[in-house]
């Protein structure tokens, strides 16, 4: 078990506990999401936001980030930028992260380091 990484030390540590112990453990983890995806909700699609990714995406090539520039197929991803879905934006991993779960000046932020 010494050799093993943080995620399989717990799977190893969950799965020898009683089943009510380890109920308690999803149910607290869910909770988690759910506040977790509250906090997210609001910061997604903050209306400024949503007019940044359209000029970016006004100004980006065909199939590249139109945050960083990225053109790696395997990493890029359509996301919607917008509750309503009519804008989408391509997006790599690492870009979709930071729109989904930052605000306005993270996504700045991101944008002047590429």
């Amino acid at each position: 078990m010494q050799n093993k990484k943080p995620p399989q030390k717990a799977w190893e540590t969950i799965k020898n506990k009683p089943p009510a112990v380890r109920a308690g453990y999803t149910i607290r983890r869910k909770a988690g999401a759910k506040k977790a995806a509250a906090q997210v909700k609001g910061k997604q699609w903050q209306p400024e936001k949503v007019e940044y990714l359209k000029e970016l995406r006004e100004k980006a090539t065909a199939n590249t980030c139109v945050v960083c520039g990225d053109s790696r197929q395997f990493v890029l991803q359509i996301h919607h930028a917008d509750p309503k879905k009519e804008i989408e934006v391509i997006l790599c991993a690492n870009c979709h992260d930071t729109v989904r779960r930052g605000t306005l000046d993270n996504l700045r932020d991101t944008h002047k380091g590429s």
